[in-house]
């Protein structure tokens, strides 16, 4: 079988990080936009999220269905597709947790952020069919465009 690829711009990247660091010591989460190819995601757009999780926010996320939806619909009406979600591990480690490989969606990428011994890493997940994540590798990608909201500029 194939090693999956994500393609996620540094800009991109340094997108995460940035949400992750302003949330701690909260998870923050959001959505990736892009369009699927050969083996791999090519992310085009980060649609940040605040966590809309009601309890234990440190260690678990909640993306607002409402954000979730309005992400869908525009990716869509822009011949793109939601290829998967991030979230930050603000006192863990760039590995799924038990509740992360549960809830995984089947052919969805999942990047965790997480502080590392100097600097913050990201590290990405795919949902694999039956259940659980393997990991993926992350590659570059075209510059990124960002949104906040319902996927808007």
């Amino acid at each position: 079988m194939r090693r999956r690829r994500l393609l996620l711009s540094a800009a991109h990247r340094r997108l995460l990080v940035a949400a992750a660091r302003g949330a701690a010591p909260e998870e923050c989460c959001g959505i990736l936009v892009g369009r699927r190819s050969a083996g791999a995601a090519v992310v085009t757009r980060v649609v940040a999220g605040e966590n809309a999780g009601l309890r234990d926010r440190e260690r678990r996320y909640e993306i607002d269905p409402r954000l979730l939806l309005a992400a869908w619909r525009a990716a869509r009406a822009a011949g793109e597709d939601v290829v998967g979600f991030y979230h930050s591990h603000p006192g863990g480690r760039c590995r799924p947790s038990a509740g992360d490989a549960a809830a995984a969606l089947p052919g969805m990428s999942y990047v965790i952020v997480a502080p590392g011994r100097r600097a913050w890493e990201t590290a990405s997940w795919h949902g694999r069919r039956g259940a659980g994540l393997e990991r993926e590798e992350i590659g570059g990608a075209p510059p990124p465009v960002a949104t906040r909201g319902e996927g808007r500029a």
